[in-house]
């Protein structure tokens, strides 16, 4: 790219020296400053993210290229400048770069049905060859509908698996955020400091050992060293299932908590919960990265797609010649496109910006931990008046008598069928009220079936005929 770029600027320079050079430019050498200069200046609107080294790594194209927008971002995705961007950007596309193999065989085998068509009309095969330039494109049209349904049914399933994983990272992120927050509100500063660290520390240690754990590559010294302490590291580089063990440290350390009494029983099953929240999301997606779409599907649209663009030249040559060659090269390149694209989707952990969701995250839980003093600071300006008491509740509290209201106080009394002893008095009569909801409904049922019941024994045995009356 740089080199381009330096031949762009070469070419322009000769053409501003023949300018400068009083020698007059013709049209051609108008049109060529011209282009080079439009040229030029898309390619130096082009995000920042083309001018990145050359790679093949699905994961380093996640991360190079973020799917994170911006208002910027926006705004240039809308422009009407994108489409001059993407052809020029086209033979540095990574689908072109995946496609190059399987596009030269098909375009190879274009050419080779022309050279055959041409010896076969210049003599120069024998003559007993069949000719297939009278072959009928019957059975293109009549399969096409059914190409393009399975590539579209292979498209929307994947597209399900990337937005499904998106939102089970979200959901991690965002729990992240929630329960570091929770912990921090509810643990107190003064004597749980470390504690208080421990967890925001280790609550960025799941979401990027979670990142590690769902991607192929990544060295995980160089993710935790400047996270983790030293004692801490070995711990989680000698696990298996590494976001286990950051779940496993967060629950002992509200486990710890609790046991000092500094968080209650109630606070820590909240918390809790948050963790397993953070633990089912990550659940979800090992769920994703472990159960492709059905391969008997994959591998059936990959065959009737391949076998559909081998016989599509034989099925044009007679129409356009020699021009099936392009024509196949473009087919090659926007069906294969298409399934490289449901390919790509359907382990999307690769192609997430995952590393900007674990920045978002770490950069909202390191904020929460640094300003956590500021907002206790501002909050404690506005705390409220203690309220004095009312003095009733003054006198009942100083009353002998076991804090009974005293005569002439604000009391509900209980009806004077609640100062009956027990034994003496009516089921409804009882205060407070001791029969369930449910069991009076069922009494009420039950007498309402038996009175029912009483009725249609006096009723006589059998009636007249209404023809007889």
């Amino acid at each position: 790219m740089a080199a381009q770029r330096n031949t762009f600027h070469q070419q322009r320079g000769r053409v501003a020296h023949r300018l400068s050079s009083h020698q007059r430019p013709g049209r051609r050498a108008v049109w060529v400053s011209g282009a080079l200069w439009s040229v030029e200046a898309v390619l130096v609107n082009l995000r920042q993210k083309r001018f990145e080294p050359k790679t093949v790594e699905r994961v380093y194209e996640a991360d190079v290229y973020p799917a994170v927008f911006d208002f910027d971002s926006w705004t240039q995705h809308r422009s009407r400048g994108r489409y001059l961007e993407h052809c020029i950007t086209l033979f540095r596309s990574y689908f072109f770069r995946d496609l190059l193999a399987p596009l030269a065989v098909l375009v190879g085998a274009a050419v080779a049905v022309g050279l055959y068509e041409t010896g076969l009309r210049d003599g120069l095969l024998p003559g007993w060859l069949p000719d297939i330039e009278g072959v009928s494109d019957t059975p293109f049209q009549l399969t096409s509908f059914a190409l393009s349904l399975m590539l579209v049914f292979r498209t929307n399933s994947s597209y399900a698996r990337w937005l499904d994983a998106r939102q089970q990272w979200g959901l991690i992120v965002n729990t992240a955020r929630t329960f570091v927050r929770q912990a921090l509100t509810t643990l107190p500063e003064s004597s749980c400091g470390e504690l208080r660290a421990a967890v925001g520390r280790w609550t960025i240690a799941f979401v990027r050992l979670g990142k590690l754990h769902l991607r192929e590559h990544g060295d995980v010294k160089r993710e935790v060293k400047d996270l983790l302490l030293g004692e801490e590291v070995p711990l989680v580089v000698a696990a298996s299932h590494r976001p286990l063990v950051a779940c496993h440290v967060l629950s002992e350390l509200l486990r710890s908590a609790e046991a000092g009494g500094r968080l209650s029983e109630v606070a820590r099953m909240r918390l809790e919960a948050d963790v397993s929240a953070m633990s089912q999301a990550l659940g979800a997606c090992e769920k994703i990265l472990r159960n492709p779409i059905p391969l008997s599907y994959t591998r059936h649209t990959s065959r009737f797609l391949i076998l559909w663009l081998l016989w599509l030249p034989m099925a044009l040559w007679g129409k356009v010649g020699w021009c099936v060659v392009p024509v196949e090269a473009v087919m090659t390149y926007l069906l294969l496109g298409i399934d490289e694209i449901a390919i790509q989707m359907e382990e999307p952990f690769g192609i997430l910006p995952l590393e900007n969701m674990c920045e978002a995250a770490q950069q909202s839980i390191e904020q929460l931990l640094n300003m956590d003093h500021v907002v206790q600071g501002v909050v404690a300006s506005y705390a409220c008046a203690a309220v004095p008491a009312a003095p009733a509740a003054t006198a009942a509290a100083t009353n002998p008598d076991g804090g009974r209201a005293v005569e002439g106080a604000a009391s509900e009394s209980p009806p004077p069928e609640a100062r009956q002893p027990p034994t003496q008095r009516r089921p409804w009569q009882l205060w407070p009220p001791q029969l369930e909801p449910l069991e009076a409904a069922a009494a009420a049922q039950q007498q309402q079936q038996q009175q029912q019941q009483s009725t249609e024994t006096r009723q006589p045995e059998f009636n007249m005929p209404s023809d007889r009356c």
